[in-house]
């Protein structure tokens, strides 16, 4: 019986030590009730927490949320892994960004972030993207999800109309995957130029039509990647700006190289793609997938083909009538890719003489992004917090200031600042103490490695801008204070870029003169005229 209460004695205090220093790191990973059913068990987490998830072998699956915090970062929760995200887990909601670290792979369900309006960056480990993911997610920058392993399934609609994701051939989730699905970034107009080198890649139909793609890089080599490369129907069609395809490993031995089969219409209407050097691997070419306007099936003027005799190449040449190029026809030979550190280099070869020459290719540099908070700031001593690089990994420590009253204020160029936010980032203007005749209020500020929203402006602020006589208010600015612009009796033009104006302070304008002018955004006009109601000006009001 002593032994027993020893024991159940050192399992209690070791359990309460770990449930304070999960608290201490995370702060909201404490489940509030489990509900046990069969191999599984559904978590409800604490409100502050606010999301729902499944535990699976002692792995998790978010499958809710229901939180107002717009940027989320977690490496796990509750102590444990997260193994993935569930159909529809954030499908709908107005998170902003979204980043997730961990020793694993993460298995990102259908429709998981599907129609995320204002999701604008992505940063986590990704085996399998399910299809629909982050359709409709027009907001979305930045995509970094590639796998540890280097092997990554993207599903059908998986970045369906996302028209801002940019996408270049250092996004590895994209380079590495080895199957992109159906429409998987259909209407991506921001893309740039990928780079194909996944084992056994297979594109589906239509994966980037109407797309942005400028440059192709397929890689041939064998000892790095699969066998065969699969170009689906319609997979790069109407992508008007694309205009090169390389192609990695062109001179090795034939033995060395993956196999190609292009399929009908892969390449239909891409009226910028003037000429197009197809290797003897290349097994099949469909119909009308090189060559063709979108507009009646016309040809492309001066399109024209490379490829060996007696070669698929070749063969689609004869049968549609295109040109054999018969200039300097450089291949992509070699490339080493730059890193944060080093330059790259790509080597270049005729195939027709032999010719080479290199492109040196400039180092990406560090991209330090926030990871998370080590240790909050308090008003006696600095905060942690760490910053890892998204391209190599590497990471650094930075502080946070000290909490100081109502806010830590700072000055830059012209202006004093005060933090009112640091959770949220946000600032608000203290002081001007510049003489221009230009005034602007900017959209945001750094300050110390961090970018905060500027969204007020005290009122004193213009009191010495007797001179001024254009004043620009950013677009992030809430509330317009009482007596804002009272001494302002020069300025001539106001221009109010925001779009979040929820309060306008009594006698605002009220100094104006006639010949001042304030601007206002147009598709605010219903919103604001209310606002303004009350307002005594004698200034233009002017809507665009």
């Amino acid at each position: 019986m002593k032994r027993l209460l020893i024991l159940t004695f050192g399992t209690t205090v070791m359990l309460v030590c770990m449930l304070m220093l999960s608290r201490e790191i995370y702060g909201n990973e404490i489940p509030k009730e489990t509900i046990e059913t069969g191999n599984a068990s559904r978590i409800f987490v604490k409100p502050e927490d606010q999301f729902e998830y499944e535990e699976v072998n002692g792995m998790l699956y978010i499958t809710g949320y229901t939180g107002t915090e717009k940027n989320i970062m977690l490496r796990d929760l509750n102590g444990k892994t997260i193994r993935g995200i569930a159909e529809g887990a954030f499908e709908n909601s107005d998170i902003e960004s979204v980043t997730m670290w961990g020793d694993g792979d993460l298995i990102i369900e259908e429709k998981a972030f599907k129609n995320c309006k204002n999701l604008k960056s992505v940063s986590f480990h990704a085996e399998r993207i399910g299809n629909s993911a982050f359709e409709g997610c027009t907001e979305l920058e930045s995509i970094n999800i590639s796998s540890l392993h280097f092997r990554t399934y993207i599903g059908d609609y998986a970045f369906s109309n996302c028209s801002k994701l940019r996408i270049e051939d250092n996004t590895y989730c994209i380079n590495e995957a080895y199957y992109i699905g159906d429409y998987a970034f259909w209407n991506c107009k921001n893309a740039e130029s990928i780079a194909l080198e996944g084992d056994e890649t297979e594109i589906g139909d239509n994966a980037f039509y109407r797309s942005g793609i400028k440059c192709i890089t397929i890689n041939l080599n064998m000892p790095y990647s699969g066998e065969r490369i699969d170009i689906g129907e319609y997979a790069f069609a109407d992508c008007e700006r694309l205009s090169q395809i390389e192609w990695w490993g062109i001179r090795s031995t034939v033995e060395e190289k993956r196999s190609v089969n292009i399929e009908d219409y892969a390449f239909f209407g891409c009226n910028q793609l003037k000429t197009v050097i197809l290797p003897e691997t290349v097994e099949n070419v469909g119909e009308y997938a090189f060559g063709y306007t979108g507009a009646n099936c016309e040809k492309v003027k001066e399109f024209q083909i490379e490829a060996a005799n007696k070669t698929a190449g070749c063969i689609y040449a004869i049968n549609n009538g295109f040109k054999k190029h018969d200039k300097h026809n450089f291949l992509l030979l070699s490339y080493d890719a730059p890193n944060c550190e080093e330059e790259g280099v790509k080597e270049y070869e005729c195939s027709v003489c032999g010719e080479h020459f290199e492109e040196n290719i400039p180092k990406t540099e560090h991209d330090y992004v926030e990871q998370f908070v080590r240790r909050q700031s308090t008003k006696l001593r600095e905060g942690m917090i760490e910053y890892v690089c998204s391209k190599c990994g590497d990471s650094i420590e930075g502080s946070l200031p000290v909490l100081e009253g109502n806010g830590v204020r700072f000055k830059t160029d012209d202006y004093t600042y005060q933090i009112v936010s640091m959770r949220q980032r946000l600032v608000k203007v203290t002081a001007y103490r510049g003489n221009e005749g230009k005034i602007v209020i900017p959209n945001t500020v750094e300050y110390k490695t961090n970018r905060y929203k500027v969204t007020r402006f005290s009122k004193d602020v213009f009191k010495n801008a007797k001179k001024t006589k254009e004043i620009v208010i950013g677009k992030n600015i809430t509330v317009i204070p009482e007596k804002a612009f009272q001494k302002c009796k020069s300025l001539k033009k106001l221009e109010i870029k925001s779009k979040n104006i929820t309060k306008i302070g009594k006698y605002a304008f009220e100094d104006l003169k006639k010949k001042a002018v304030i601007t206002l955004p147009k598709k605010c006009r219903k919103e604001y005229t209310k606002l303004l109601k009350r307002q005594k000006t004698k200034a233009k009001i002017l809507w665009k």
